[in-house]
């Protein structure tokens, strides 16, 4: 099969790949002969022409040459600070990836805390000599916008790369989201804004317009619906959480002081674990079993929990980290089949 540098074409994997003449780039990496892709969805495009057979492969679509390749090694070369801004789905965390290719030493702040990429949604994390992931505890930014925002500032403050990504959510509908961008734009000083969509440019002020880079988003026939995000959350969870032992810990660490059964007392509140029709100041609906934790060691998130089980004296919970000394608790709870649900905190 012959590509050509006016073409791009994506490819359905994983497969393998073998250039018979010419180079291919795939996510950033120059390919001359062969290369096994284990990727699930990903891009070939050429600076040139080139030869290849890809008789193992599904071709998806092929497009007009999308021009990622171009502007990867641009930022890349040059370095600083780069955020990503696109709906769900334009493509901006492949972008990221690879921008990392390109500049080995980089470092992604992977922001989307519904589709993450990094770690398992509900946090924020990053790549890089230093590794960090912070507990943000709900799958949409929009729960809390400032929080997010601010948790983005802190994996970008110790980030020690010459080259860090802003790899955003798909949050870009509404005002909140405008003023959330903007936030996260403000407080780390991008030397390039990466738009996925030109549309987006004329809500930006002037005094940014200069550092815009606009570059075609992937054809909307790669698009995922509500579901199969859904499934991609699912999968990350079960992965995750496939090597979680049951640890148990003081309920004060969550709920407080226990002085009846369902009742718990912290700061002079009291407050139902599950919902109960004797309703006595607030209650968490439809229950807290099920939430999803942030485990902390020495004040630093080192990794994910669920609340199992709440008994006599004690809370279970299930978690693949072995050492740890604080708990956070998340806007989520997980069913059996790893499904979210939102937990709510009403008043009786």
């Amino acid at each position: 099969m012959i590509v050509t540098k006016d073409e791009d074409i994506i490819i359905r994997g994983p497969c393998r790949i073998l250039v018979k003449n010419g180079r291919i780039f795939i996510r950033g990496k120059e390919i001359l002969d062969s290369e096994e892709v284990s990727y699930g969805t990903f891009t070939i495009s050429t600076k040139s022409s080139a030869d290849l057979d890809i008789s193992t492969c599904e071709i998806i679509t092929k497009t007009p040459h999308l021009g990622w390749e171009e502007v990867a090694e641009e930022v890349a070369k040059s370095g600083g600070k780069a955020i990503l801004i696109g709906s769900s789905d334009s493509g901006k965390t492949y972008f990221a990836f690879t921008l990392l290719e390109k500049n080995k030493s980089g470092t992604i702040i992977d922001s989307d805390v519904g589709q993450s990429s990094l770690f398992i949604p509900g946090f924020l994390s990053s790549s890089g000599i230093i590794r960090k992931i912070k507990f943000f505890g709900d799958i949409t930014p929009s729960s809390n916008p400032n929080l997010h925002a601010e948790l983005i500032s802190y994996l970008v403050n110790v980030a020690k790369s010459n080259l860090i990504i802003i790899d955003t959510d798909g949050w870009i509908n509404g005002y909140r989201a405008f003023l959330h961008k903007l936030q996260i734009i403000n407080e780390n000083s991008p030397d390039y804004i990466i738009s996925f969509d030109i549309k987006l440019n004329d809500f930006f002020p002037q005094r940014l317009r200069n550092r815009i880079i606009n570059i075609r988003k992937i054809p909307v026939i790669l698009n995922k619906d509500r579901y199969a995000r859904k499934q991609y959350r699912k999968e990350k969870f079960k992965e995750y959480f496939s090597k979680a032992l049951t640890k148990k810990i003081d309920p004060r660490e969550i709920l407080g002081k226990k002085i009846a059964d369902n009742i718990f007392i912290n700061f002079h509140e009291m407050i139902q674990p599950f919902q109960d029709k004797d309703c006595i100041d607030v209650y968490f609906e439809p229950s807290i079993i099920g939430a999803l934790l942030g485990i902390l060691k020495s004040g630093e998130v080192v990794g994910a929990g669920i609340l199992r089980e709440i008994n006599e004296d004690m809370i279970s919970i299930s978690t693949p980290v072995d050492d740890f000394d604080g708990i956070i608790l998340g806007s989520i709870r997980l069913n059996e089949e790893y499904e979210e649900s939102r937990i709510r905190i009403r008043r009786c």
